[in-house]
């Protein structure tokens, strides 16, 4: 898991760099690549889980791989799209599911706490130890979107915690 963190950590220092302030309402955006997310799942996901890919298109995450129960092997896929935003975590709202809603396969695949939720349809990653690191205290999630195969999450000032 710490791979994990200190990968989004280089990351966000190399875009930091090259992030653009805007002065009357400061915001820093990084982008994350499927790749991520798939190295999020794999780090938490046990032995029952393989074969774990992860596309993101113009529109929505797209999951597949294959769970084991017992001496069974299920091949699953999941597609959502990023539809709120949180202090410091992305809710995604699960559009698409096969099978179809199994509650164990969702648990087992995508509740993994702290850093993913899953219930009611409805996942949620955690960044908040992006949020540990010194130069974003301030910051709060304002945006996310999905583009050019990224998600890409805005940062802003959050002038409410300080004042």
């Amino acid at each position: 898991m710490n791979n994990f963190f200190e990968q989004v950590r280089r990351e966000s220092t190399r875009i930091a760099y090259r992030t653009v302030a805007d002065h009357s309402n400061s915001t820093q955006t990084f982008a994350f690549k499927a790749d991520l997310l798939k190295d999020l799942i794999n780090q938490v996901k046990g032995q029952e889980l393989q074969d774990i890919h992860v596309v993101i298109n113009d529109t929505s995450i797209v999951v597949t791989g294959v769970a084991r129960k017992l001496m069974i092997k299920i091949p699953f896929s999941m597609t959502m799209r990023p539809v709120s935003t949180e202090r410091g975590a992305l809710a995604f709202l699960v559009d698409e599911m096969t099978p179809v809603n199994v509650p164990w396969l969702n648990q087992k695949v995508f509740n993994h706490p702290p850093y993913l939720h899953f219930k009611d349809g409805l996942l949620t990653l955690n960044l908040e130890p992006l949020k540990k690191m010194e130069e974003f205290d301030d910051m709060e999630i304002q945006q996310v979107d999905i583009h050019d195969g990224k998600i890409f999450v805005v940062l802003g000032a959050n002038f409410l915690s300080k004042h």
